[in-house]
């Protein structure tokens, strides 16, 4: 990511209160890519194992957050697990946005354990005529 790209989305939103965590379940940190075009940057972040109606993405006070919950599988059955090296969890994560995302057109979708959300980069005010009526 070039260092314009860096000023428009930083790359962790720094908010202590934001780092506490009160639920008794593991929650990760999914790992992101970031690309820039002219007119907006896509991230991409991986988040295996979350159903889409339970994404949740939220822009507040110029921070965009991103959760994801998992759902509890049941471990029970016909038959006994023996080696579980895959640990399941919840994931979250944080980036200030900067003035130059239009915050108020951030699209996103996930398929096959991929979030991409779309940033749109605001563009300059637009020059436009003025219509003078007389009175």
């Amino acid at each position: 990511m070039n260092s314009r790209s860096n000023q428009i989305v930083n790359k962790e939103a720094q908010e202590p209160g934001r780092l506490e965590r009160t639920r008794n379940r593991t929650v990760f940190s999914p790992g992101v890519d970031i690309r820039e075009t002219k007119e907006e940057l896509v991230v991409y972040a991986d988040i295996p194992g979350v159903p889409d109606d339970k994404v949740d993405i939220t822009v507040e006070k110029g921070v965009l957050t991103i959760r994801g919950s998992v759902p509890e599988t049941e471990k029970s059955g016909a038959h006994s697990l023996l080696l579980e090296e895959f640990e399941t969890g919840d994931y979250e994560r944080a980036f200030t946005l900067s003035n130059e995302v239009d915050q108020e057109n951030i699209r996103a979708s996930v398929k096959n354990g991929v979030l991409v959300i779309h940033l749109p980069k605001a563009g300059p005010a637009k020059a436009r005529k003025i219509e003078v009526s007389a009175s």
